[in-house]
């Protein structure tokens, strides 16, 4: 299940993928996780009633809603650099060991 945040009217909203489409949780749950800390948070049991709100949820498409960084206000922003080899011209030899930096929070744009 993929699971992101979305901007509706102003607000940050959970949203859901389902057949292609993206379902906003707060549309289809009573009482939704506010945000994806409360997920992650909530473990399976979270997982499980967002699994079952989507079943009879009817989704709208991807570009109708604003994706927004996940954790809208993060704590800190860890980067990982490894081997870009999705692109074979750029593809570098390098040590085994990956690269890490942190960033600040408002490192963290909307897309």
């Amino acid at each position: 299940m993929k699971i992101g945040t979305v901007q509706r009217d102003g607000k940050a909203l959970l949203a859901a993928e389902k057949a292609g489409g993206v379902v906003v949780l707060a549309d289809v749950m009573p009482d939704p996780p506010q945000s994806m800390m409360d997920v992650i948070a909530g473990g399976e049991e979270t997982l499980r009633l967002i699994a079952s709100a989507l079943k009879a949820a009817t989704p709208v498409r991807m570009d109708s809603v604003r994706w927004m960084p996940p954790i809208v206000n993060p704590g800190k922003v860890l980067c990982v650099a490894l081997n870009n080899s999705a692109n074979k011209a750029r593809i570098m030899k390098g040590p085994r060991s990956f690269s890490s930096t942190t960033k600040p929070p408002w490192a963290a744009l909307e897309l």
